[in-house]
Order: C-alpha cells, then sequence, then structure tokens
C-alpha cells in the first residue's frame, strides 16, 4: 500500500500549495468586495450584493472560539504523546 505524505514534501509533492492558494484567493475576493462592493463574477451576473458591519462582541466570539478550539486540539495532542 502506498502512503501519501499530507505535509511538505513526500509522494504528494507541495500539498501545503494547495491550501495557500485558496487562502490567496479568499484574500483577494475579499479586498475585491470590500473595496468594490462587489466582485467581477457578480458584475458578470448583474447581482447586488448587500451585507452589513459585523459587530464587536462577533469578532470577540470568532477569536475565543478559535483560540478554544486550538487548546482543546493541543490538549489532545499531549494526551495522546503522554499515554
Amino acid at each position: 500500500m502506498t502512503k501519501y505524505s499530507v505535509g511538505f514534501g513526500g509522494k504528494a509533492g507541495n500539498s501545503a500549495g494547495i491550501p495557500l492558494l485558496g487562502l490567496g484567493m479568499l484574500i483577494r475576493s475579499y479586498s475585491e468586495v470590500e473595496n468594490e462592493h462587489r466582485s467581477h463574477w457578480d458584475a458578470k451576473a448583474n447581482s447586488i450584493v448587500s451585507g452589513r458591519a459585523v459587530a464587536g462582541w462577533q469578532i470577540v466570539g470568532i477569536v475565543v472560539g478559535t483560540v478554544l478550539v486550538v487548546a482543546i486540539k493541543i490538549y489532545e495532542v499531549i494526551i495522546s504523546i503522554a499515554d
């Protein structure tokens, strides 16, 4: 059975490039929508883009939630190494 790497190198090649490419495209799309209030595909479809500002408590919730998830994952790794 062939084993594939999910990190850098190995038989999977530069597998980290795909998520980085996706992140780059998300950032580019966000910048376009932030500056022009619609993306190029919205303009081609003649679509209306609407939205609202994000409240401060929503940002705090996202940050706290992310920190909590990362802390739980780190805890799980530490426990699995200790066993």
